[in-house]
């Protein structure tokens, strides 16, 4: 019984020394990793339940690692996790980019101080139940950053639960503050250039805007006959004119700069349109004036312009009073306005107010 025993032990003792082999032997190192970047499209590394104690928690691991975990099953319902992972997607490509653009020089330097070594990987909750209860995880996203195992910075013990710095995540701007984040967990020297970003190119958008363009060039072309009176109007270069001069004129870059409110509340809950003195103004003001003289300039443009085309004299001669009317009472309004203004003008056309 007893060297059945003592057997056994001795059984139980070989194996343990097979299985740390083993788990030894099958641990990633860079140099694997490097190669399942190379098959990866976007140089991020799935982990999932099988592989990730050969990539995290093994006695072999020579690199740095940040991983990002994540559930972007739509039952979960993580927003933060499907705004945050283009931001981390972007930024691991950047890294690889960046590092493929480092001169002889900088590159050797770089692999002195083990720098090519960062890595990058995402865990999705679907494919790490195990890895997630292992962590106990009870809330996503979550970004740690492992350090190799021989490094010094934390207990090796337990290279899961002991050896990584969580990543806390902030309402600004994402993308610098992870950046940031990396390169202060890297006890190595790493070049800031290596975190700048680069904004992958948007094909849908570019397709639209040819689409667009092309389309604008289409009916241009289609209609050139139309659109050559349109450009060589004067009447819609004058009209444009007019109205930029009536904006500026009337206050409204003082609106903009100044911020103006659009109208004053009195005391007693009645509301103030105008504002005495040069240095203010309200932004209904700008409107008002803007009105008054958009009136003017219609009144004198079709008496000068419209008026001598109308053949019944008896309608031209209504049709000058009428404007006639409509320009001396618009001036009479001007100038009570402007007295509003600037109450120590002494003259009036009609004292309205």
């Amino acid at each position: 019984m007893k060297n059945f025993c003592q057997g056994q032990f001795s059984i139980i003792r070989i194996l343990t020394i097979l299985l740390i082999l083993c788990s030894s032997v099958c641990a990633y190192t860079s140099k694997d990793l490097d190669k399942i970047i190379s098959k990866s499209k976007n140089n991020i590394i799935k982990i999932t339940d099988k592989n990730y104690n050969k990539i995290l928690n093994n006695e072999r691991k020579d690199y740095h690692i940040a991983v990002y975990l994540t559930a972007s099953s739509p039952r979960v319902g993580c927003a933060l996790c499907n705004e945050f992972q283009p931001i981390y997607t972007i930024l691991a490509n950047s890294f690889a980019e960046n590092l493929k653009k480092l001169n002889e020089q900088e590159r050797l330097e770089l692999n002195k101080n083990g720098g090519d070594k960062i890595f990058f990987a995402i865990a999705d909750f679907s494919d790490n139940m195990e890895f997630f209860t292992k962590l106990s995880l009870n809330n996503v996203p979550k970004l740690f950053y492992f350090h190799p195992t021989n490094s010094n910075l934390k207990d090796n013990n337990d290279n899961l639960h002991n050896n990584f710095d969580e990543y806390a995540f902030t309402t600004g701007d994402q993308t610098t503050a992870l950046a940031n984040w990396l390169i202060s967990n890297t006890p190595i020297k790493i070049p800031p250039k290596l975190f700048q970003i680069i904004q992958p190119l948007d094909y849908s958008k570019i397709i639209t805007r040819l689409i667009i363009i092309i389309s604008i060039i289409i009916i241009i072309y289609k209609f050139s006959t139309k659109f050559n009176k349109i450009v060589y109007s004067k009447a819609i270069y004058q009209s444009i004119s007019i109205i930029t001069i009536i904006l500026f004129t009337c206050g409204y870059m003082f609106n903009q700069i100044r911020m103006t409110p659009y109208t004053k509340t009195n005391n007693d809950g009645s509301f103030t349109y105008f504002v005495s003195g040069h240095q203010a103004q309200l932004g209904v003001e700008t409107q008002i004036i803007s009105g008054i003289y958009a009136i003017l300039f219609v009144s004198i443009s079709f008496l000068l312009n419209k008026v001598n085309q109308i053949k019944n004299l008896k309608i031209k001669f209504l049709t000058v009073v009428i404007m006639v009317f409509t320009i001396f009472i618009s001036y009479a309004v001007l100038v009570n306005i402007y007295h509003l203004k600037h109450g120590a003008y002494p003259f009036y056309i009609l004292k309205f107010f």
